[in-house]
């Protein structure tokens, strides 16, 4: 088994939400209001997941990957608002 963390931020609507529900089935940190950084205008949600996982590295991201675009997540602009 691999120990991860795992950071996660939204700057959407309903980003608190959002990283709440990413955030369920982990030990997890407070959700944090961050400003953005670079051209975005609104503010973030973080938070960190830590996550036990018999998925190596590769595994783990590819299964991210597939998390953040079950949740909207699309390729983008640079800076481009997070939906997860």
């Amino acid at each position: 088994m691999n120990w991860y963390l795992i950071a996660i931020g939204a700057n959407r609507a309903r980003a608190r939400h959002v990283v709440a529900h990413a955030l369920r089935a982990a030990a997890q940190s407070r959700i944090h209001a961050t400003a953005p950084l670079g051209p975005g205008l609104r503010r973030y949600a973080n938070a960190v997941a830590l996550v036990e996982t018999d998925l190596d590295p590769p595994a783990l991201l590819a299964h991210l990957k597939a998390v953040e675009r079950a949740h909207g997540r699309r390729a983008g602009r640079r800076w481009g608002d997070r939906v997860l």
